[in-house]
């Protein structure tokens, strides 16, 4: 008979490491826009710093929120990215057919970082609860 594996043995999630291989890709994006596109610092930095917050930390931190199980760094990485697009396009379409408010450059930055605060803030009130 074949012995069949429980779950027992399972990964431990290494998120500064998932972090910081994500920071090191938008960083590695940023200055590939640098040398071949010329564009200026700061738009690379804003590059960088918005791939994080767009693509990445509501998802991230949604998925740690609700969803607990075990992954492995991939699926959480995929999940993150996926959660997070999910997340922004709702929340923005949300504000625009609902409540009117027109999407412009200051409204989606305004609404992104709220949706990442309030999901930090959540994070924080059930993880010390």
């Amino acid at each position: 008979m074949t012995k069949i594996e429980d779950k027992s043995d399972k990964q431990e999630i290494d998120y500064k490491k998932i972090s910081i291989a994500y920071l090191i890709l938008s960083i590695i994006v940023s200055i590939i826009l640098k040398i071949f596109f010329d564009i200026e610092i700061l738009q690379t930095l804003r590059f960088a710093v918005g791939l994080i917050l767009i693509l990445f930390l509501p998802g991230f931190i949604t998925l740690n929120l609700f969803f607990r199980d075990v992954r492995t760094n991939l699926e959480e990485l995929v999940f993150s990215v996926l959660i997070s697009i999910m997340v922004i396009i709702l929340v923005v379409l949300f504000l625009n057919i609902i409540l009117k408010v027109k999407i412009t450059t200051l409204s989606s930055i305004i609404t992104v970082l709220l949706i990442n605060m309030s999901l930090f803030i959540f994070y924080i009130i059930k993880t010390k609860l």
